[in-house]
């Protein structure tokens, strides 16, 4: 398990301290520099870093909170591929994968993530989201047309 030093640690907390205040002051080019400065400290390989995770994802949901995609997808690249190196975090990461398939509007790729992590991990990623991917995925047909499938 990759943890990063006390030190740089610090350095990386400060700069999300940071990019949430530009989030909060709705300056999503200041999030999204102060995110990359951040993740910019990371030492290579970054996808090696179990705090990569949780910052890449911390950007992510921001991202998504905000219905920024592009930078959205970026993050939650770096996630999937944190991940794929750690192993820690699949249920997770896959829920957030059919959350970013569902708002980018590809409802057959999101259900596919949604149906994995139930079979997986049961409805708990489901708990304290926004109640519309479960809805989504308890009754897809309302959602899907024949070329979505």
């Amino acid at each position: 398990m990759a943890l990063l030093d006390i030190e740089l640690n610090g350095k990386i907390e400060l700069l999300k301290i940071q990019a949430t205040s530009a989030w909060k002051e709705n300056s999503i080019i200041g999030f999204l520099s102060l995110g990359e400065s951040a993740w910019e400290l990371f030492p290579d390989p970054k996808r090696s870093w179990n705090e990569g995770y949780n910052f890449a994802k911390f950007m992510f949901k921001g991202l998504m909170f905000k219905n920024e995609l592009t930078g959205a997808e970026l993050w939650l690249s770096r996630m999937v591929e944190n991940n794929d190196t750690l192993h820690h975090f699949d249920g997770d990461c896959e829920f957030n994968e059919g959350k970013f398939f569902y708002e980018k509007g590809e409802p057959g790729a999101a259900l596919a993530k949604f149906r994995a992590v139930v079979k997986d991990a049961g409805f708990r990623y489901f708990e304290n989201e926004d109640p519309k991917y479960l809805a989504f995925y308890r009754d897809p047909e309302r959602f899907i047309t024949s070329a979505d499938r």
